[in-house]
Order: structure tokens, then sequence, then C-alpha cells
């Protein structure tokens, strides 16, 4: 009922500021009425984009042939459907408004199925993101996990292991415990990330200097797994609006990402690039393709 009432409203406001529209051209001209009909005519197209239904359009595309005939061709103020000529004339705006209207309503019902298949494919493409993304996470977290379960069972076989080997044991599963620890919180911040849980605490921040922080952070890293790195930006400076945090997070988990699976490539690149309206964080490894 509400829409109705929306609709209803917006064509009779449509039609009454195009009479008024087209009286004040009609009387500051010669009375020319090809006026009228450009305005009418836009009128049409307007209430057939902003209204639910066909039926507006035509029946507003009637009450401006006839507001044409009664207001602005002579005699004035008086319907008159036998002038000469007039009959054609009168179904001819009529059948030119119809059209019109219907066009319109086409157009916006097109657009509107345009706007539903984008929004599906987009989901589509969502969905498709989401699963690779639970069957990445799926794999990280098995890995650790399958490790701790069978360090634990070392560490528990008193008879076949000494103290000092199933304390080994037990730390490797500690160590392991951990890193499962760590891969279920980024699990769990980017979930709340994606339900807009997370509050992002925006600052100024100089994101290349970022960048050479966190990479001078991971050089024990680099060291102990034998890997040499490579740091290279077109700019010595560049500040962005960003949370800090989360940026920082983001790009060690790059570095962090490219040192585990780049071990066998023997050298990482991390590039910072910026152009005309954006910048861009590279982290290049070569390590064997998984």
């Amino acid at each position: 009922m509400n829409t109705f009432f929306k609709n209803l409203t917006f064509t009779f406001l449509c039609l009454g500021i195009s009479t008024i529209l087209a009286f004040f051209f009609f009387n500051l001209g010669q009375k020319n009425s090809v006026n009228t009909a450009l305005i009418y005519i836009l009128a049409l197209i307007l209430i057939a984009q902003n209204t639910t239904s066909y039926w507006y359009g035509a029946a507003a595309s009637v009450f401006c042939v006839i507001a044409a005939n009664y207001f602005f061709t002579y005699p004035y103020f008086k319907l008159n459907f036998i002038l000469d000529g007039y009959p054609v004339t009168f179904i001819g705006m009529l059948a030119i408004s119809l059209i019109t209207s219907a066009t319109a309503s086409m157009l916006k019902k097109q657009k509107a199925i345009a706007s539903e298949r984008e929004r599906k494919l987009a989901e589509a493409e969502h969905e498709k993101i989401h699963a690779n993304l639970l069957r990445a996470v799926s794999h990280d977290l098995r890995t650790p996990l399958t490790s701790v379960i069978g360090y634990l069972q070392l560490a528990a076989d008193m008879e076949k292991f000494s103290e000092q080997e199933r304390h080994k044991y037990a730390e490797i599963a500690m160590r392991k415990a951990n890193r499962l620890q760590g891969l279920i919180e980024e699990l769990f911040s980017y979930t709340k990330l994606m339900s807009g849980e997370i509050t992002l605490h925006k600052s100024e921040i100089d994101i290349v200097k970022l960048v050479e922080q966190m990479v001078e952070e991971f050089y024990p890293q680099f060291c102990e797994n034998n890997l040499e790195y490579e740091l290279s930006q077109n700019v010595s400076s560049c500040i962005i609006n960003a949370d800090g945090e989360l940026m920082a997070r983001a790009v060690q988990n790059l570095i962090s990402n490219a040192i585990k699976y780049g071990k066998d490539g023997k050298r990482v690149f991390v590039e910072v690039e910026k152009f005309e309206k954006e910048i861009q964080v590279r982290v290049t490894n070569f390590g064997l393709i998984i």
C-alpha cells in the first residue's frame, strides 16, 4: 500500500509540475504547443522510470493527451475532438506517449535484471572465494594438528623412548600447537573482519617506512632459512590513511608466507611501487608451487 501511494504521489507531482511548466512556456512564447509535448514526454519518462508499474505511465499518457487538448488546443479549456485532423493527432500523440512510457519501463526492467544478474555473479564469486579459503584454512590447520597429535603420541610412549627424547617431542608438539593457535586466531580475526565486527582505527601512516620496518624485523628468519631478500621502492615515503596495526599484520603475513613457502627459491623480493592513484606492496618468492 505504501508503494502504491508513493507511485501515485510521484505521478501526480510530475504531471502537476509538467502542466505548470507547459503553461509557463506556452504563454511565454507564441502559444506554441511543441514545447508542451516535449515537457509532457519528459514527465512520462520520469514517471516510467520511478514507478513500479507500467500502468502509471499508461494512465499518465492518457492524461497528457487530454491535457494537451483541454489546455493548449484552441478553443482553450474545452475538450474538442472534432477539429479537422484532430482524431489522427490525438491517436498519434497517445501512441507516442504510450511507446515512450513502455520503452522507459522496459529499460528500467532490463536495468533491474542486469543489476540482479551482477549481484548473483558477485555472490557466486564470493562463495567461490569463501570455499577456496575454507579449503586452504582446512589444509593449514590440519597439517600442524596432525603433527601435534603425532608428537604427543611419541611423547606418551614411555617404553619406546627415553625421557630426554619424550621431552624433545613434547617441545616440538608445543611449537606446533602454538603455530596452530596462531592460525586459529588469524581465522577468527578474518571472520570478524568479514562480518564487520572489527572497527578500523585509521590514521596517517607511512606505508614505505612500515614495509621497511617489517622487512628488518624478519631479517633473522631470512638468515635462518638461507634466504636472500631485496627491498625496492620507487618512492622514499608515501602517507596513506589506514589502520596501522592491521596493515602491519597484512605485510607480516605476506613476508612470513614468502619465507615459509619460498625456502627452495633462495630469494624473496619485496616491492613498494607508487602509481598515480594507488600504491602497491608486492612480496614475491620463488619456491616450489604447492
